[in-house]
């Protein structure tokens, strides 16, 4: 009987999804603009039929905040959410200049239908959902949960200090902080400013203080989650994330939120499970205090002055229609780019690829960025301006550079590295190995960019690639220890 009743609760979210997406159909058929965009149909139908054909794309249930469902919901947003709404209100300008004609739009959405599909073959091929699904209940029960060492506890202070170092050298002290954090012009003047190097020091360091309270919390849950009371538990978890908060606090709100996601991964996973519903009420919520913030900062408001109306006023003045449509990388930014690429050709004999990897980095970077794709994209947009602050989508990237094949074939990729990362995070024996799987889960999709996943991994993974290394150099010790004593 449990077994049955563990079905029916497996296939209902696949159930919930389907009739979800059967009503987005319709919604699209019967649109205004359905005429206008009829690919949006047949990316709705895509979906719908990898979800029915693809298992392992299903919604892991065991793991609500998983990799594979975040990628998921993403796509999800790409290509059910955003059609239907260009379909009732048209293609958002957003920063844009003009719209691409409407040909170029339905062509983007097929590049994105194909990548989507692309991505999901990679992904079915590369990992099984039910058996990291059937992991997730065993690893718990064989990793031995041992008194701290005190070479963990050094390193947690180490990490713990260097991320204060780069925090203090990012906002300058408490009184920087405060500023920074009480009026969003001080952010915009700091865009103004030229870098330092203590400055790009901050930048750096300041990540390690937030990973070092995730880590310091993953111990402390190991050794009190089946002792402690689930209220317990939950304040502790509570407290982390307001501390993750202040540590990783920025105007750019992915910055904010995904520390906050794989905190809530750990939770559910190594604590105590968190269920669907709860994460689907929670998840509403989240996005929309990052829609209240996004239109906050783009005011000159001091924090100090806000009151519950002018929040209210805020929240009203915005377009939540744009903002979902332009952070979805609706199909009007890609169909923007080739509308361009058209008008000149020299994107294509040069290529864009390699220099938008390589735009990020320091120094040897620095002779890749005009012909990167970003630069491009940015000018089209704001002419010969310093201002490059719009992403440039990966199926656009790929497409400018290798055509169809290259939609595909990058999209395959990236099924495939997130499938990696999906089985690493139900494999993992450890909290804080859990949080670092699902941040790279997280920036690997979102937002769907090739500069901004090299500037991530460039800037803000060194406390997982420490981690990650010490460890490898930890297991491989005391696996020569183990071999000795035999």
């Amino acid at each position: 009987m449990r077994g049955a009743e563990s079905e029916k609760l497996n296939i209902l979210p696949q159930i919930v999804l389907t009739c979800t997406n059967l009503i987005a159909l319709a919604a699209v058929v019967f649109s205004p603009f359905t005429h206008v965009y009829p690919m949006a149909t047949i990316g709705v139908v895509a979906f719908t039929c990898v979800q029915l054909f693809l298992p392992a794309c299903w919604v892991n249930v065991k793991s609500p905040v998983c990799p594979g469902n975040f990628a998921q919901f993403f796509f999800w947003v790409q290509i059910v959410l955003v059609p239907v709404l260009i379909g009732y209100y048209g293609a958002s300008l957003g920063t844009l200049t003009h719209l691409p004609p409407e040909n170029l739009i339905n062509f983007a959405i097929g590049l994105r239908t194909l990548g989507y599909v692309s991505f999901c073959v990679g992904f079915q091929l590369f990992t099984s959902a039910a058996k990291a699904s059937s992991s997730d209940s065993n690893q718990l029960g064989e990793d031995r949960v041992e008194p701290i060492s005190r070479f963990t506890l050094y390193m947690i202070a180490s990490f713990a200090f260097i991320g204060m170092v780069g925090w203090f050298f990012n906002y300058g002290g408490i009184g920087g902080f405060l500023a920074y954090v009480s009026s969003p012009d001080e952010q915009r003047l700091r865009d103004e400013e030229a870098t330092t190097i203590a400055g790009a020091l901050g930048n750096l360091l300041r990540h390690f203080l937030g990973f070092s309270i995730v880590w310091s919390w993953s111990e402390w849950v190991r050794r009190n989650s089946k002792t402690q009371s689930v209220m317990v538990l939950a304040m502790a978890t509570a407290v982390v994330a307001g501390l993750l908060m202040l540590a990783n606090f920025s105007y750019n709100r992915g910055n904010m939120i995904a520390p906050l996601l794989a905190l809530t991964a750990a939770y559910s996973k190594h604590v105590r499970h968190i269920s669907f519903a709860v994460v689907a009420a929670a998840g509403v919520f989240l996005l929309l205090a990052a829609f209240i913030f996004g239109e906050y900062r783009s005011t000159s408001m001091q924090i100090s002055d806000l009151s519950l109306a002018e929040v209210t006023s805020i929240s009203e003045q915005g377009g939540v229609v744009d903002e979902i449509q332009i952070y979805g990388a609706g199909p009007q930014l890609t169909a923007f780019i080739l509308e361009g690429d058209e008008i000149d050709s020299q994107t294509q004999k040069s290529g864009t690829l390699i220099s938008s990897i390589l735009y990020p980095v320091p120094i040897l970077g620095k002779s890749f960025r005009e012909t990167s794709g970003v630069v491009r994209f940015n000018q089209m947009i704001y002419g010969d301006a310093d201002n490059f602050d719009q992403n440039i989508p990966y199926d656009a990237e790929f497409y400018l550079n290798f055509q169809m094949a290259g939609v595909v074939f990058g999209y395959l990729l990236l099924g495939f590295a997130t499938a990696l990362i999906h089985r690493q995070f139900f494999f993992a024996r450890r909290p804080i190995a859990s949080y670092a799987w699902l941040t790279l889960g997280i920036w690997t999709v979102f937002p769907a960019s090739l500069p901004v996943l090299s500037q991530i991994c460039i800037y803000s993974f060194w406390p997982i690639y420490v981690y990650a290394f010490f460890r490898s150099f930890l297991e491989n010790d005391a696996k020569e220890s183990g071999s000795v004593q035999q």
